[in-house]
């Protein structure tokens, strides 16, 4: 959804309620879902993803981004079969002059603008606030899907978390700016308080029968 205000202001919001993948190549598989939104059974209002963003008439703006784990499987025969429908080695694929880009160039635009940003709104002491829960995928790797005894490795990328704006900083971190300023010479400071969260990672190796009874 989105809408737009006179005044400047606007809400976008963007959800996608859930998103499964059947594998029907691989016989008799012990993952016939290469591709499902680990969701809570409890809460079937909960999204799989939802990205929401606003911004008022005064500039504040607001980031809302939350993701929950996905399960995908590396099926081998599916992935056999995928690559052999996409078969573009007869193809030859030419980039037109317009669709090249400087890596340098995008970069450097990509930091102006940031900045440019960032100094607008220290400047018009506009407010930012970025809340970003993500579940990183489960990647599931099966030597082969149908036997039992089969090896499978199984990587959690883990919860990434994002706080921006939405505390207040840690006293200590204040009181460490104070103590440094001289008594004769205060001088006024904000700061910003940016908190980072990255857990639960972990790597398995298994045989899928173990994986199935767990």
């Amino acid at each position: 959804s989105f809408k737009a205000n006179a005044d400047g202001s606007y809400n976008f919001a963007l959800s996608m309620l859930s998103l499964e993948a059947s594998d029907r190549v691989t016989k008799n598989s012990f993952y016939p879902m290469v591709c499902r939104g680990l969701q809570d059974v409890n809460n079937t209002k909960k999204h799989a993803v939802h990205f929401e963003t606003n911004k008022s008439s005064k500039g504040d703006q607001e980031v809302k981004f939350t993701m929950i784990a996905f399960e995908t499987v590396a099926s081998p025969l599916l992935i056999q079969a995928v690559k052999n429908f996409f078969d573009f080695s007869s193809l030859t694929a030419t980039i037109p002059p317009i669709l090249e880009v400087n890596a340098d160039d995008l970069s450097d635009t990509l930091t102006d603008a940031i900045m440019d940003a960032w100094n607008g709104k220290n400047k018009q002491k506009q407010k930012w606030t970025l809340d970003m829960d993500v579940k990183a995928p489960i990647l599931i790797v099966p030597e082969n899907c149908t036997k039992s005894d089969a090896l499978t490795l199984i990587c959690n990328f883990g919860r990434f978390k994002v706080a921006y704006g939405t505390a207040l900083p840690s006293p200590m971190v204040l009181d460490w700016f104070k103590s440094r300023q001289s008594s004769e010479k205060a001088i006024k400071f904000d700061v910003d308080h940016l908190k980072m969260e990255m857990n639960d990672l972990s790597l398995i190796i298994s045989s899928i029968g173990e994986v199935a009874e767990n």
